[in-house]
């Protein structure tokens, strides 16, 4: 940790200096001089030197120095955000300080050299740091091997450098990451191998003592959504009443997510009434009233087209049944409820979950025929939402019509 803490403070060194260079590379290539009479080098200077650590702490409070390892997507945002806000202040400042400022060029290139040098800097560090976190891992199941494979592969900072097993295992070694004994060992182990922090996946019954044990020596105790059982679920921390808790939640759509698809689905179906309405009552001879199913309990009675030939159209008769709050636009399967009861009759396990959502006209499971198949591909749905996975499912639906 003292390691990292280091390199963060020669990388502010470093990154103070890019941002100098970009100062003087923006005035430079804006006036092809060093010198100009309406703009003098030396007062651009002087409040350049006041910029730097304005511009280190924008990059300070968007977390460039954490003590986590950040990818380069996210240190690209870091970088933009930073340079973008400390670009446009600049002005500001040198107006402020000198009443005048005349050169819209100057802030473009400054901002232009500052998002180029930084992520240079970026790039550097990331390759040629020697910065580590030694990890134990605390399992040997399955979790533990695919985490510990994945960090090895992507060359992660966090190197896992031995394994414990709680209940004993009879293999050896995890990728080449030794399985050094059981939980007695565990103060013996971290000594012997300089362990920065420890990962739980297995054995959480056992995480209070391991909490308390960290506590005591110092260290980091992390463990996986995939160890909590909460790995197809959405997690935000929440300080409530001065404690943090974990939400838990099942789906995008559970807050203003649903409160968007209900407004998505009241002017699509809205519009499709208005454009398909005269072909619904062309065929109005051919209404059939028949019964959908919610869930397990609940039933609606609708009516649409039976007649060969026109499969798209008859599902446009159920857009009044969209507008009542029976159905969604886009949702877990439709069925009749002679469907659902042949097709889940003997099943539970998944039937209701699929159901937390309004059955849609248009289904991402539309095509399958398992009832396993079908009621993992909605639950998916569901806990995957987006507008954009909507709008796909529409268009893929109505180009197979």
């Amino acid at each position: 940790m003292r390691l990292l803490i280091w390199e963060n403070i020669i990388k502010i060194l470093c990154d103070s200096i890019a941002v100098m260079l970009a100062f003087v590379g923006a005035y430079y290539f804006r006036l092809f001089s060093f010198s100009h009479s309406l703009f003098p080098f030396a007062d651009y200077m002087q409040v350049a030197v006041l910029m730097i650590p304005i511009w280190i702490l924008f990059l300070a409070w968007l977390g460039r120095y954490g003590l986590k390892d950040q990818n380069l997507k996210e240190m690209g945002k870091t970088i933009f955000m930073a340079s973008l806000s400390a670009s446009l202040l600049f002005p500001l400042l040198f107006y402020f300080s000198n009443d005048r400022f005349f050169s819209r060029g100057i802030i473009l290139l400054l901002f232009i050299f500052s998002v180029v040098l930084l992520f240079i800097i970026s790039l550097f560090f990331k390759k040629y740091s020697r910065w580590n976190t030694r990890m134990l891992v605390i399992g040997a199941n399955k979790d533990a091997q695919r985490i510990i494979k994945n960090l090895l592969h992507y060359n992660a900072k966090h190197v896992p450098v031995a394994v414990i097993s709680p209940y004993g295992s009879k293999i050896k070694t995890i990728e080449n990451v030794p399985i050094v004994g059981k939980l007695d060992a565990l103060e013996k182990i971290t000594q012997q191998f300089f362990i920065d922090e420890i990962f739980l996946c297995e054995g959480v019954e056992h995480s209070e003592n391991l909490a308390s044990f960290c506590r005591n020596k110092g260290l980091v105790l992390k463990t996986s959504l995939e160890t909590l059982g909460m790995q197809n679920s959405r997690i935000e921390a929440q300080t409530i009443g001065g404690t943090v808790f974990l939400t838990l939640q099942q789906s995008p759509l559970f807050g203003w997510g649903q409160f968007f698809k209900r407004l998505f689905d009241i002017v699509i179906s809205t519009i499709g009434l208005i454009i398909f309405s005269p072909i619904i009552l062309w065929y109005r001879n051919h209404w059939k009233w028949k019964v959908f199913q919610k869930n397990t309990d609940e039933t609606f009675l609708a009516f649409h087209i039976e007649k060969n030939g026109v499969p798209l159209f008859s599902r446009w008769t159920l857009l009044y049944n969209v507008l009542k709050k029976d159905i969604s636009m886009v949702g877990p399967r439709l069925f009749s409820a002679q469907e659902y009861s042949d097709m889940f009759s003997n099943m539970h396990t998944g039937v209701e979950q699929r159901t937390l959502l309004r059955s849609g006209i248009f289904s991402q499971s539309s095509m399958q025929t398992d009832p396993i198949e079908i009621i993992k591909t909605d639950i998916r749905y569901i806990q995957h939402w987006s507008f954009y996975k909507d709008i796909s499912i529409i268009a893929s639906e109505l180009q197979r019509q």
